[in-house]
């Protein structure tokens, strides 16, 4: 029937909008601009409340690229706030029921992810999250400067040796409403929502890099990668407000794997390299205010191998080539006591 017809494309369409609405929310920060004049230059942060406290965090230069899409993202942050309201109540209007607008959103993926793992004890059993929502919980909890976020994809590291519940991880995350899929050679990834999740493993030296490796306690196989242990033997627990537990590496952990990893992307990820450093850049900011991380960072430098070392002290020379003129890599330097 026709009526039918109008009211299948009408759902399809509020349903593709606030897709697209709470997708871009999801990369715009709370909170708002704040201009300080710093002997004679003019600087931006962003101001959010952190439970009592206000807090600023620095975002760039006054004419900075970053500044300038922060700006027109918060400039239509609130009317996108109204618009997904407006296209909650279009849809409830001709019958799509909570559960099913719910399910649309991104947020509610990401949350119940979090919620299956703190009830299934898999954070506790060595499961990180890591990657760039690792970085965007720096952001928003740990007072990390703003840096564009680009990404909805979902890492999860999970240790090669694992020996935690038993747990089919794949039927826990196709339960949420992910679909199951696999890379050429045989690691599984998991699509949903827009969004891709990526399970990973150390490769521990096995000549499998690239390759995969199956983890027998939960039923599932993961790409195996380099330098993953520094992520999984570093790492901190904590609860975020309205989304629950979650194990990330520290922040001296995940500067470092970056000035690992990031010389080792080809010449075709050049926006990749340059990402991986701008956030070396951004954490290690947010490290040098604190005497405590400044002293992990240096201790976990001191703890890997001499060939890792001498990888990181040329990769924060390599620094420079992809930072902003008026950035410079001195605060890596500063962070890991190197000359």
């Amino acid at each position: 029937m026709v009526i039918d017809d109008i009211l299948k494309e009408s759902r399809e369409y509020y349903l593709r909008r606030k897709r697209s609405l709470v997708g871009f929310l999801l990369g715009v920060p709370r909170g708002s601009l704040r201009k300080k004049v710093i002997h004679g230059g003019r600087y931006c942060y962003l101001r959010s409340r952190e439970g009592t406290r206000m807090l600023d965090v620095y975002v760039g230069k006054e004419k900075d690229q970053a500044v300038e899409l922060l700006k027109r993202k918060l400039a239509v942050r609130s009317r996108f706030i109204d618009e997904v309201k407006v296209t909650r109540n279009a849809l409830k209007s001709i019958g799509v029921k909570n559960d099913v607008i719910d399910h649309e959103d991104f947020g509610l993926p990401l949350k119940r992810i979090f919620e299956e793992f703190d009830r299934l004890g898999l954070w506790e059993a060595g499961l990180e999250l890591v990657g760039s929502w690792c970085f965007k919980v720096f952001q928003y909890h740990m007072g990390v400067e703003f840096y564009p976020f680009r990404t909805l994809d979902i890492d999860i590291a999970i240790p090669a040796a694992y020996d935690g519940p038993e747990v089919d991880l794949g039927e826990v995350l196709k339960s949420i409403g992910f679909e199951q899929d696999f890379r050429a050679n045989g690691a599984m990834i998991y699509h949903g929502f827009g969004m891709m999740i990526e399970l990973l493993s150390p490769d521990k030296g096995r000549g499998v890099e690239g390759g995969r490796i199956h983890i027998e306690r939960l039923k599932v196989s993961s790409l195996a990668l380099r330098y993953l242990d520094l992520l999984l033997n570093n790492r901190m627990t904590f609860r975020i407000r309205g989304v629950g537990k979650v194990t990330v590496p520290s922040m001296p952990a995940f500067m470092i794997h970056k000035l690992l990893v990031a010389p080792l992307r080809s010449k075709a990820q050049k926006d990749k390299v340059e990402k991986d450093y701008r956030q070396v850049q951004a954490v290690a900011k947010r490290i040098i205010r604190d005497d405590a991380l400044v002293v992990e960072s240096r201790k976990i430098l001191d703890s890997i191998h001499k060939k890792w070392a001498r990888r990181i002290a040329d990769s924060v020379q390599t620094m420079a080539e992809y930072l902003p003129p008026d950035e410079k890599m001195d605060v890596v330097k500063l962070v890991l006591g190197l000359p």
